[in-house]
């Protein structure tokens, strides 16, 4: 299985990017693609993914570093990337 991505724009210049799957291999390229040209404020809906590398893992862990909220990830992903529930 590999990542699925949207993106929809929340408010001007806040983008609610949605990730299903696994974001792994080639799905890191095409997640990191579809981040491109997004406003400055991003919020990520992990509520499906599934699984991911430690490419993933560190795309994710950049974006959170760089102020990306999280919402909807499993316990799992939040142990992974050492979030909360509520994703900080």
């Amino acid at each position: 299985m590999t990542a699925r991505i949207s993106t929809r724009e929340i408010l001007p210049g806040q983008w609610e990017v949605s990730v299903s799957g696994k974001l792994a291999g080639e799905g890191v390229d095409a997640f990191e693609t579809a981040l491109k040209g997004l406003g400055p404020t991003l919020v990520l809906d992990l509520a499906e993914l599934r699984g991911l590398d430690a490419r993933g893992e560190a795309v994710l862990r950049r974006l959170r570093s760089g102020g990306a909220s999280f919402r909807g990830q499993s316990p799992f992903i939040s142990l992974v990337l050492s979030l909360d529930p509520e994703g900080t």
